[in-house]
């Protein structure tokens, strides 16, 4: 009996003296409700308040050649002329435009031929998501640029991104061995009423894991209820006023904002697990023993 006395004051010894770090690893397993209902409170505020700032981005312009590397692929290096800088398209050019709400979208380009007098004017066939648009060819006019409108689906899916296949013929002035096909210096994107209103599931659903997650990094960090509730709304109103302020710059991205309190989480786990359990007091335990 003594001695199973003491084994089981040595246990309770070990367990208080390692304090926080088994506390913290049992309540890592088993979740507390209101760790689960507060995560579940700032997934859905942060998704909230993306809901509601969503509309006011749009119409979204892309202006070519400024800060345009996200967006585009298979362009030819932008150029500057005056004050307006341009892409000329290739024989198979992309733009990846943020994903507007499910239905239709207006999307407007603004073109330019800048072929030479007597050269056949570049004729460009457009396709999104691989559903053909339309074709047609762009042509001179004395003041410049022409805007083309086309009327483009949207489909739900899980992708940041509308992928808007412009394919051209081409041509290649004498001195250039680039081959050539339409100026584009902007793109602009505009849903129609009937869709405006509604976000794109997938971007809910990261705008909720940013809540979510941002909630359990804090609780996993030993932070308290006040800060699970400040944490998430803090998060949304960063994202809330970053969409309608700099629309470019957090729409594309908002998978990669919830992966930083992921990635959070997952480090806090590992350090939890990678805790040598020889950190416990061990002059503790032999104090205890001398004394059984």
């Amino acid at each position: 009996m003594r001695g199973s006395d003491g084994r089981q004051r040595v246990f309770t010894s070990m367990k208080c003296s390692t304090g926080h770090p088994v506390h913290r690893l049992s309540m890592m397993i088993r979740p507390t409700t209101k760790t689960l209902v507060s995560s579940l409170v700032g997934g859905l505020v942060v998704a909230l308040l993306l809901a509601l700032a969503y509309p006011i981005v749009w119409p979204l312009t892309i202006d070519i050649g400024i800060r345009d590397a996200r967006f585009v692929s298979g362009f030819h290096e932008p150029e500057q002329f005056g004050d307006t800088l341009f892409r000329w398209t290739t024989e198979h050019s992309e733009l990846a435009l943020p994903r507007a709400p499910s239905g239709q979208a207006i999307v407007m380009l603004r073109l330019l031929n800048g072929y030479p007098e007597g050269q056949a004017d570049p004729r460009l066939t457009l396709s999104v998501d691989q559903r053909p648009l339309g074709s047609f060819e762009v042509t001179r006019k004395p003041s410049g640029v022409r805007r083309y409108a086309l009327l483009m689906p949207i489909s739900e899916r899980a992708d940041w991104a509308s992928h808007l296949v412009i394919e051209s013929t081409t041509y290649t002035p004498p001195g250039d061995p680039r081959a050539l096909g339409a100026v584009l210096d902007r793109i602009s994107i505009a849903p129609t009423l009937r869709s405006a209103n509604i976000p794109p599931l997938w971007l809910v659903g990261w705008a909720f894991a940013l809540g979510a997650l941002t909630v359990l990094a804090v609780a996993l960090g030993g932070g308290g209820q006040i800060a699970m509730l400040a944490a998430p709304l803090i998060v949304a109103l960063f994202v809330a006023v970053g969409i309608v302020v700099q629309p470019l710059a957090i729409l594309p991205f908002i998978q990669r904002l919830a992966a930083i309190p992921a990635v959070g989480c997952l480090g806090l786990l590992l350090m939890w697990l990678l805790v040598p359990i020889s950190s416990v007091n061990t002059a503790a335990i032999d104090s205890t023993n001398r004394s059984l």
